[in-house]
């Protein structure tokens, strides 16, 4: 029980130091990239934590980056798909094919700006 404890422990440190020395700058990371990084922190507290119990655990470690990895490439493709409907809405808008007061879809960069 002891190990569950460190791990966890770990991975709220790394995470909170994850946020703290990536937040406020230009550069400033976007989704999905940050759920990249912190589902990769995640998944190695995870795997340590299993490597500590029983090397042979280690494999649930292989698994979890696998089914991570495979929902991530589904919302890797949900952030492009969002961004290609954009673009295309937006040249529809230029052209004067479409008026809006507020963009649709709903961008992130949109609410971004709109929240301060």
């Amino acid at each position: 029980m002891i190990e569950l404890l460190i791990c966890t422990l770990g991975c709220a440190i790394s995470l909170a130091t994850e946020h703290l020395a990536l937040w406020d700058h230009p550069w400033r990371l976007r989704p999905p990239i940050t759920y990249m990084i912190g589902m990769l922190t995640i998944i190695a507290w995870f795997t340590v934590f299993c490597l500590l119990i029983d090397p042979l655990y280690v494999f649930f470690g292989v698994a979890l980056l696998l089914l991570s990895g495979g929902a991530g490439l589904v919302v890797i493709l949900g952030y492009w798909l969002r961004r290609v409907l954009t673009v295309k809405d937006q040249a529809a808008f230029t052209a004067g094919q479409l008026s809006r007061s507020v963009p649709s879809p709903i961008t992130q960069d949109w609410i971004d700006g709109h929240d301060r």
